[in-house]
């Protein structure tokens, strides 16, 4: 896990100064709040996956409930915003462009719900003789 978590920081940096760039770009509201909620929740799942990686404990238990989720609704309106944007002259390459960024989704998720898993578990596992 920690050879994954290495990975994931620098997909992290990779896509948050891709991000800002785009937030200098575009001035729409609504793509600024999407923009910052990635990176917000893209954050999150790095340190759920420092903390699943290293055997560190950060927040409660139910408090990873959620981010991993949400950064998987985040996914499923990218695709909603992608797929609604869509005109004619767009690459023939879309559909490749989109599950590249749902794949991205994926894998800042994955450690953040893995790691409420564990710590539900490790909780459980305390709190029985």
């Amino acid at each position: 896990m920690r050879i994954y978590f290495f990975l994931l920081a620098i997909l992290f940096l990779a896509t948050t100064v891709t991000r800002l760039l785009l937030l200098v770009i575009s001035a729409e509201p609504a793509l600024t709040v999407k923009i910052l909620a990635d990176i917000a929740f893209f954050a999150l799942c790095l340190l759920a996956c420092h903390g699943l990686a290293f055997g560190r404990r950060y927040f409660s238990p139910s408090f990873w409930v959620w981010p991993g989720r949400l950064t998987l609704i985040l996914g499923g309106l990218h695709v909603l915003l992608a797929l609604s944007t869509l005109d004619e002259s767009a690459s023939p390459f879309w559909p490749i462009d989109l599950g590249m960024a749902v794949v991205i989704y994926g894998l800042f998720a994955t450690p953040a719900i893995l790691y409420a898993n564990e710590l539900k578990t490790g909780a459980t596992s305390a709190s029985s003789p």
